[in-house]
């Protein structure tokens, strides 16, 4: 059977206050491996925002400390899988 693909994290990252006095926008894709115990491993920037303030907020989210997420599974069983996760900053109109 196909592996399953690990859920994606919760909750938005915080806006960095240069990039939103800025105006920058944009999607971080940032690629993981979860493991088999739910510990992230080979966090990295995947695709560019095109501004690194967005970049690097949306890696130290992912990356955080202590988070844990279902892994993969296969068969059943929790197997290390690697994955690409969507992170969007978007400036909302107040």
């Amino acid at each position: 059977a196909p592996a399953a693909r690990p859920p994606r994290p919760s909750g938005p990252p915080p806006y960095p206050a240069q990039s939103a006095r800025l105006g920058q926008e944009g999607l971080v894709r940032i690629g993981a491996c979860v493991l088999p115990d739910g510990r992230l491993t080979d966090v990295h920037l995947a695709t560019s925002s095109g501004h690194a303030l967005l970049d690097e907020a949306a890696r130290r989210h992912v990356a955080r400390p202590g988070v844990r997420l279902a892994p993969g599974t296969r068969d059943g069983v929790a197997v290390r899988m690697c994955t690409v996760i969507p992170v969007r900053f978007t400036i909302a109109d107040d």
